[in-house]
């Protein structure tokens, strides 16, 4: 009680501002420190995406690439100048509460594109153990608890883990190193959670989509039915 109302002070005395355009935050836009009008400014997608491919499906059941193991549902591009920020911030620098304004980002694209949410766990991509440890949370977890809990789903926050330290996506020359650099690193410890279940995968930015695609294999081999990666943005 005493620190709530050491902080409503500091806030009457430096009222907050935003992160991005640095205007004084409004009443209730304080828990996330971004503004409504920065948080609505990037434009938004409003229809799901082949991963191979990028071109628009018409729903979660359409096919484009047969092989495709996943439906790709981004909220936005990463070359807005603001979601580059806001995410930069959240992974690098630990502002654990941008959490809350991506999540609604993901909240919004999941009912912009009606996806299906009978039968549904949501799952947070996870990160090795290793690198866990070292930034002190996921990212993707933080946002999948706000998701499942406003979208009033469950979630399954440890059975897809992490088991193979890989190095950055970043740094691989190609496409196939990429690939070759996630090959098995994901286990499912109790794949009959997800047999006959549709998964909403949540992850931030949706690169070359190897990641996606292998977390999403061992999620098909543990029996998993309808997968849709629900991501904040897509970089290409």
């Amino acid at each position: 009680m005493l620190k709530a109302t050491k902080n409503r002070l500091l806030d009457l005395i430096f009222p907050p501002l935003c992160l991005t355009c640095e205007k004084h935050l409004a009443k209730g836009e304080d828990d996330g420190p971004v503004c409504a009008t920065c948080l609505a400014s990037p434009t938004r997608y409003q229809s799901l995406f082949c991963p191979v491919c990028l071109n628009t499906l018409k729903s979660d059941d359409a096919t484009c690439h047969p092989h495709a193991l996943y439906s790709l549902a981004p909220a936005t591009n990463y070359d807005n100048p603001i979601i580059k920020k806001i995410v930069w911030q959240l992974k690098y620098e630990g502002w654990q509460s941008l959490a809350a304004p991506l999540a609604q980002l993901l909240i919004i694209t999941a009912k912009d594109n009606n996806l299906e949410l009978n039968n549904t766990i949501v799952v947070p991509l996870p990160l090795h153990s290793s690198k866990k440890r070292k930034r002190g949370f996921n990212q993707s977890e933080l946002m999948a608890d706000i998701v499942k809990s406003q979208l009033h789903l469950v979630w399954s926050p440890d059975n897809l883990e992490r088991v193979k330290n890989t190095a950055s996506q970043a740094n691989q020359p190609d496409w196939g190193a990429r690939e070759r650099n996630v090959e098995n690193a994901f286990f499912v410890n109790n794949p009959e959670q997800f047999l006959n279940k549709n998964v909403i995968l949540i992850d931030d930015i949706f690169t070359s989509g190897t990641t996606l695609k292998e977390a999403a294999r061992v999620l098909k081999l543990s029996g998993a039915n309808k997968i849709t990666a629900l991501v904040i943005a897509r970089a290409r």
